[in-house]
């Protein structure tokens, strides 16, 4: 009788996986940050195009945080990806900026090649901040600090979010939860969107299935290990599919209530612009792990 599971006993088996293993890590090394380079504290990352009004403030309110970072001996940097900025008031800007803000200039917009390019080339914190150029920060300047600590002292917790507010104080996000009747059953959504719901009502930390890459905080050894944000989309889904593949590794999303946080949402983006392939992408990658796990 043939034994079928000979070739399993097979010496050179160990020396085969090895090779696949060194193999894939080299074809990955692209994809990663130099870990040589990396140090203790946050990267901020933000996509801009124009919009002086928006990324001046912001930016103004994220040097007002930088001197909490260093007060803790930690860095904090931050670095924005401009996706074809025509504005002589924002290069003017830029050009202010430097030595506080590294700016990666002439990309072609796209939301995960962008933000996944940046990350690689351009930071250097342990944990990277991806934040909207349309959100404000609330009024603190240690608020960012505290945000970078929470995900540092949660073994567990792999991404952070926080609730968001529309200028009019109604909600934006709380957190990303799955619909639960067909035809969309376990596509995401932002449940509570537009209610009334004062931030002092909220609690201070909640989990939630995903949270928005508008404001997104995540470990840099876990985004090096899922590979950044998939790249297959091209409008949407994609932080949705970072929380998800860091939850099939273990790690929790939770949301952090800072505060009124403001998100104009769709600033730089026309509204109604949803993109069904990659709704359909999302769900063939997703929908019996979401069925699983959260329905």
């Amino acid at each position: 009788m043939v034994d079928r599971f000979a070739i399993y006993a097979d010496e050179a088996n160990p020396e085969r996986a090895r090779s696949v293993l060194d193999s894939a890590e080299e074809l990955s090394c692209g994809l990663r940050a130099d870990e040589s380079r990396l140090v203790r504290g946050l990267s901020v990352v933000i996509l801009n195009q124009d919009h002086h009004e928006l990324i001046v403030p912001l930016v103004e309110q994220l040097q007002g945080q930088r001197d909490a970072f260093r007060n803790a001996g930690l860095a904090f940097e931050v670095a924005i990806g401009d996706t074809g900025s025509a504005s002589a008031e924002v290069h003017a800007a830029y050009a202010r900026w430097e030595g506080l803000v590294t700016v990666v200039p002439d990309l072609p917009y796209h939301f995960s090649k962008c933000n996944n390019r940046v990350a690689r080339q351009a930071t250097s914190g342990d944990s990277i901040l991806f934040m909207n150029n349309d959100v404000a920060l609330p009024e603190r300047d240690d608020v960012l600090l505290s945000f970078y600590r929470s995900l540092r002292q949660s073994p567990g917790v792999g991404i952070l979010g926080a609730p968001l507010y529309f200028p009019d104080d109604t909600i934006q996000h709380l957190g990303i939860d799955f619909l639960r009747e067909p035809p969309l059953r376990g596509f995401p959504f932002h449940p509570h969107a537009h209610r009334e719901i004062s931030d002092v009502d909220l609690p201070a930390v909640y989990e939630a299935p995903a949270t928005t890459g508008a404001f997104l905080l995540i470990r840099r050894s876990l985004f090096d290990r899922i590979g950044g944000f998939v790249e297959n989309y091209e409008k949407e889904c994609q932080d949705v599919d970072l929380c998800l593949q860091a939850h099939r590794l273990g790690y929790r999303t939770e949301v952090q209530n800072l505060g009124r946080t403001v998100h104009l949402e769709n600033a730089t983006r026309p509204k109604g612009e949803e993109s069904w392939p990659d709704r359909r992408l999302f769900l063939r990658r997703w929908c019996s792990y979401v069925e699983a796990h959260f329905l």
